[in-house]
Formats: C-alpha cells, sequence, structure tokens
C-alpha cells in the first residue's frame, strides 16, 4: 500500500516525527500507540486526525482485500 504521503501535508513543523511516521508506514511497522504531547497548538491534534485517517483507509483497503 502506498504511503499517501499527501496526508501529511497539514502538518506543519514537527519534521522529525512526520518523517520518523512516514518511514514507519513505508516499513510496514506501525505501532500499536504514539504518544503526542507539546505545547498547545503545537499540531498534536492535526497529528491525530490525520493518523486516524490513514489508519481508517488502511483498515478498508485490508477488509476489501480479505473479502
Amino acid at each position: 500500500m502506498a504511503d499517501k504521503t499527501g496526508l501529511w501535508d497539514a502538518i506543519y513543523g514537527n519534521d522529525h516525527l512526520k518523517q520518523t511516521i512516514i518511514t514507519d508506514i513505508r516499513r510496514k511497522r506501525l505501532s500499536h500507540a504514539y504518544i503526542i504531547e507539546g505545547p498547545e497548538e503545537s499540531g498534536k491534534l492535526t497529528f491525530a486526525r490525520t493518523m486516524a485517517a490513514y489508519m481508517a483507509d488502511t483498515a478498508a483497503n485490508i477488509r476489501k482485500i480479505m473479502s
């Protein structure tokens, strides 16, 4: 499955975090949990929503393949 890096364009800054997640996606080695911390307005919610969108799309594709 493609990593869909376009989803991650909404996240500004935090390049180290973004690169880590994109690398994990490419390696198909996502963790079952991520701790997201930081000051207010640092993009925690945007990151969580982007990750959820990616995971929902991935789950839908897996279900489609398995059915």
